[in-house]
């Protein structure tokens, strides 16, 4: 229970940090970053421990996603993105389990990676997944004991979710 407490202190420095760094941002961006942290910091603790990103934490962000996402003149093609991202992240997931025999991207992640496009928006996706990705290889590099079940990628996502959003600012 401590450990888990010191997690959740550490997370919330964190992403409280990266939101005092952030450049000046509107109003409800800032309302929709502050709304960000609890699911982002929620799944980041669950996915740590049990290799499981709630769909619960991923419908929140993804409901802040889509007042971002209605506040940029992208919003069909976000959309749009979205939900094709989700299919075909899901579809390749599961072809790599079926061809493999274990997991690689779990539907989790493929619901997460959705969740951030809506909202940080179709044209920062990219450099969302490249800080997420970054920092899951940086953290594979450097496992001294490599885990039977892997990294879990979702705390990646969701801090890179995070930092596209307020570091980057909202995409017009």
């Amino acid at each position: 229970m401590l450990r888990c407490s010191a997690t959740l202190v550490s997370l919330a420095a964190a992403y409280g940090l990266t939101l005092t760094l952030a450049p000046p941002l509107p109003e409800w961006a800032v309302l929709c970053a502050i709304a960000l942290i609890v699911p982002l910091v929620w799944l980041t603790v669950t996915d740590l421990s049990d290799h499981v990103i709630p769909d619960a934490a991923t419908f929140g962000v993804a409901s802040i996603g889509l007042i971002a996402t209605f506040r940029r003149e992208d919003a069909p093609y976000t959309l749009a993105l979205a939900i094709v991202m989700v299919g075909v992240l899901a579809w390749l997931g599961a072809l790599y389990w079926r061809r493999a025999g274990h997991e690689a991207l779990g539907l989790g992640d493929a619901k997460l990676i959705a969740a951030g496009i809506l909202v940080v928006g179709a044209e920062a996706f990219w450099i969302m997944l490249l800080l997420a990705s970054t920092g899951g290889c940086v953290a594979a590099l450097t496992a001294r004991q490599r885990a039977k079940s892997g990294i879990p990628f979702g705390p990646f996502l969701a801090y890179s979710i995070f930092i596209t959003f307020t570091i980057l600012g909202p995409q017009p």
